[in-house]
């Protein structure tokens, strides 16, 4: 493995789910990791108020913060991303903005952030969460908003690796299946595990070690990488 101790990390949505396991494999290579969450963390945050003008001098100074961590790392994990199913009629206005800004938006700004100063160290690594299925365009029945904002990832990704992989960056994309977390339910575990083709969910050390391999590989770039089964085929 390529060593990065030292290095420096941001975990966005680092404190939970996906984004711990994440946090903890940085760490167990070596990284210097910050992890954001809602009310936990390294820097507690609720990014839901990212780009409200209604906030206080506290809000912002964390916020100006995370800024800050993110234009001087090396390696940047955006796992986070607000899930909205409803079908068409029912999302409503509030739905599209917030999916807008937190699943698009909000990581872009933050990649655009990352990549000013990753290009003066002349390295960087940027991985990114879509969802499930978001590899290409597809129809969705109940969860169209968030999909659509997840599948502009794609062209994030992508628009990194060919401007910026001469300066030793990369960006991927992973689309993670169904994952075993702490926060599905029992009936929830029972449901989506059908639709896995093990009857399995995914163990979140599979994803956080398929990112590990994506850190040491600079040729892998600009890839949307399911991690699903195969399912979304």
């Amino acid at each position: 493995m390529y060593d990065i101790t030292g290095k420096k990390a941001v975990v966005v949505g680092g404190t939970g789910g996906i984004g711990a396991s994440v946090s903890d494999m940085l760490r167990m290579r070596g990284a210097e990791v910050t992890s954001t969450g809602k009310s936990k963390g390294d820097i507690a945050l609720d990014l839901s108020m990212f780009f409200s003008d209604s906030v206080n001098s506290e809000y912002i100074a964390k916020k100006e913060l995370l800024i800050s961590k993110v234009y001087n790392c090396d390696i940047l994990c955006l796992c986070f991303g607000p899930f909205v199913q409803k079908s068409l009629t029912d999302t409503s206005f509030d739905d599209w903005k917030n999916v807008a800004l937190l699943d698009y938006a909000l990581q872009g700004f933050l990649t655009s952030t990352a990549l000013r100063g990753m290009t003066e160290r002349k390295y960087g690594r940027i991985i990114l969460f879509g969802g499930t299925r978001t590899d290409q365009i597809r129809a969705y029945k109940t969860n169209a908003a968030y999909a659509g904002a997840k599948t502009g990832l794609s062209v994030l990704a992508k628009s990194v690796a060919a401007e910026y992989s001469r300066y030793n960056i990369t960006c991927n994309v992973i689309l993670p299946g169904f994952v075993n977390t702490e926060y599905l339910s029992n009936d929830l575990q029972k449901t989506l595990r059908v639709k896995m083709p093990s009857g399995k969910l995914i163990e979140k050390k599979i994803i956080a070690d398929t990112l590990s391999f994506l850190i040491d590989t600079r040729e892998i770039n600009g890839v949307l990488l399911g991690i699903d089964e195969g399912w979304s085929a």
